[in-house]
């Protein structure tokens, strides 16, 4: 339901890059990481130094497949948003998924430090936690 109201808004303004990042967000849940990259694409295209699309754009094109790319993106996201917990969480998260243990943890922790109620920032440092230890029993770290 959410796709369709945001579609409409789109029609009404479709220079407005929130509306796509809402749809690519929306499109993010359902996993369909063609779709919004798309729409990612557009609204990074018309605010190109907006560190929570330029988030949005490296998530989907790593959770696509595309590690490097998407590592990229989050880092410029980064640069340009220093403190967003979002991103940060991100970056974390795509480390972990690499088994980069250091630099999820690195980016986990600054994500508590900045805020320490987030339950996402904490989650992902727990996880960092609970996977190394699972690859260090398993004697792979």
């Amino acid at each position: 339901m959410a796709e369709n109201h945001i579609k409409k808004a789109i029609e009404c303004r479709p220079d407005n890059p929130g509306y796509h990042y809402l749809l690519g967000f929306t499109y993010s849940i359902e996993r369909k990481w063609g779709k919004a990259i798309g729409e990612f694409e557009v609204a990074v295209n018309k605010e190109p130094n907006n560190g929570e699309y330029l988030r949005g754009l490296g998530w989907a094109i790593h959770s696509a497949g595309e590690k490097g790319k998407g590592l990229a993106y989050l880092h410029r996201a980064k640069d340009l948003a220093p403190t967003n917990v979002n991103i940060l969480t991100n970056l974390a998260a795509a480390y972990l998924s690499d088994l980069q243990f250091r630099k999820a943890r690195e980016y986990a922790e600054a994500a508590v430090r900045i805020d320490p109620d987030s339950s996402v920032a904490r989650e992902v440092l727990h996880n960092v936690d609970r996977f190394q230890g699972d690859v260090g029993r398993l004697g792979g770290a």
